[in-house]
């Protein structure tokens, strides 16, 4: 599954994050949220069996998922992709899938509290907000679209300013904290689209070695340190973006080859609305 020889040198910055391989490793990210939520409940329910760090995977399954996005988001933008187009495609790509599903699956839960609540809980069923990954999405291609056509000489600065806002507004607002604590990944992702070149020349295995501690520091320290919401906030977030600089730099030496977790990876949001879907019919 896994072809662990070093990339030609040659033909690296064809395949280093070309299509494949952000479809496959997406792949992987879908696998990991799917096992953790399962896991999660394996391990809240009275079975017996328990099931420790497993349920954790997820939460970094997402920094590759908003990784890719705004990779993905800024190859399209140096492509030339104009703003008119740009919801168009985020709609076609993000909520056309999600609808289909929803509507698919309200089929199925006439009974549940969605249709309990009447039109309040219609609404946070199609808007994507009972399903936080596509309404954080949404919030970030908004961020982005702003930053692309009124900070155009700042645009970098104004992402990480965006998301700032974004991520207080939800503090403000009490969201859980996996609403925020994985958003600046979305600016690694643009970065890595901005000095894919200048990546690929510095990555090394002192490069990574150097990165897996400063993640193993870092997440050690808000797992420790929780009752301390500021060291809480700044550490999980930091341990959210060296996670996405060690699979950035892996990705350099490992390329994966697999149709399979491709095909995951093109079907990743349809996979994640329907599991989710399951878990709240269960």
């Amino acid at each position: 599954m896994l072809d662990k020889t070093a990339l030609c040198e040659e033909n690296l910055m064809d395949i280093y994050l070309n299509k494949p391989q952000t479809n496959a490793i997406r792949g992987v990210a879908a696998c990991m949220i799917v096992v953790a939520h399962y896991v999660h409940r394996i391990n809240t329910t009275t079975v017996g069996l328990t099931l420790p760090l497993l349920d954790k995977i997820g939460r970094y399954g997402v920094v590759i998922f908003f990784v890719c996005s705004g990779y993905g988001l800024m190859e399209s933008k140096k492509g030339n992709l104009t703003l008119s187009g740009f919801w168009i495609k985020r709609f076609q790509a993000v909520y056309f899938p999600y609808w289909i599903v929803q509507f698919f699956t309200l089929s199925f839960l006439y009974k549940s509290k969605i249709l309990v609540k009447g039109c309040e809980g219609v609404f946070l069923w199609f808007s994507g907000i009972t399903h936080w990954y596509i309404a954080v999405s949404i919030l970030l291609y908004c961020v982005f679209f702003i930053s692309a056509r009124y900070a155009k000489k700042h645009f970098l600065f104004g992402i990480f300013v965006g998301i700032s806002l974004l991520n207080f507004l939800f503090i403000i607002l009490g969201a859980a904290d996996y609403w925020y604590m994985s958003n600046y990944t979305f600016l690694l992702g643009i970065l890595a689209s901005d000095y894919k070149q200048k990546i690929l020349e510095i990555v090394n295995s002192k490069t990574i070695i150097i990165s897996v501690i400063l993640f193993s520091i870092s997440a050690a320290m808000y797992a420790t340190l929780s009752d301390v919401y500021a060291i809480y906030f700044v550490c999980k977030n930091m341990a959210a973006i060296f996670w996405g600089i060690i699979v950035l730099q892996i990705l350099k030496y490992l390329s994966i080859r697999n149709e399979i977790l491709e095909n995951i990876g093109e079907s990743s949001l349809f996979i994640y609305v329907i599991h989710m879907n399951i878990l709240e019919y269960l």
